[in-house]
């Protein structure tokens, strides 16, 4: 009898290692993406914001130089403000740890804050940005997600409710 049931024990814990490994969550770097910058996926991620870069031309980006990237915003309804400091940011997903981890960069913004506001009869309004990426971040060809990340204003001018854009890069050493 201890003999079947050590059996029994053996085969239950080997289903159970086999169907608990089937269990585990894979890393969703999408998913993770929205966390880790404070956004939800309905914050109009893409949708009323693109990025294109060095007008829209396809560039080799390298470290150590600035980078320019201009976000136009499509058929805007509602002023956007981009706050300095919240406004732009370099990200590189590490895999092994499961996680987006900033890069150090250096923005030039020109003034305080910026509201961009609906104006009739564009379709398309520019809002712009130099970066400077860390140039110690970058020792290989590295993929790099830039995010501008902005504000819709109520009706008093607060900030009612994030809207962000992003764009994947390859960044050259």
């Amino acid at each position: 009898m201890n003999y079947l049931r050590k059996i029994m024990t053996l085969v239950i814990g080997i289903f159970l290692c086999f169907s608990l490994e089937g269990c585990n969550v894979k890393c969703n770097s999408e998913v993770l993406f929205l966390q880790t910058v404070g956004l939800k996926k309905d914050d109009d991620i893409n949708q009323t914001m693109k990025i294109d870069y060095l007008n829209g031309q396809k560039v080799v980006l390298r470290k150590g130089e600035y980078q320019q990237f201009d976000t136009p915003i499509y058929d805007l309804k509602r002023p956007i403000r981009f706050i300095v400091g919240e406004t732009d940011f370099f990200y590189v997903f590490d895999e092994g740890a499961c996680q987006w981890n900033s890069v150090k960069n250096d923005i030039t913004h020109f003034g305080d804050d910026a509201i961009v506001e609906p104006e009739p009869g564009f379709e398309i309004l520019w809002f712009g940005s130099n970066m400077f990426i860390d140039p110690t971040a970058i020792t290989e060809p590295t993929k790099v997600r830039v995010l501008v990340k902005g504000y819709f204003l109520d009706d008093d001018g607060n900030n009612a409710e994030p809207v962000a854009v992003f764009m994947d890069v390859i960044i050259e050493p």
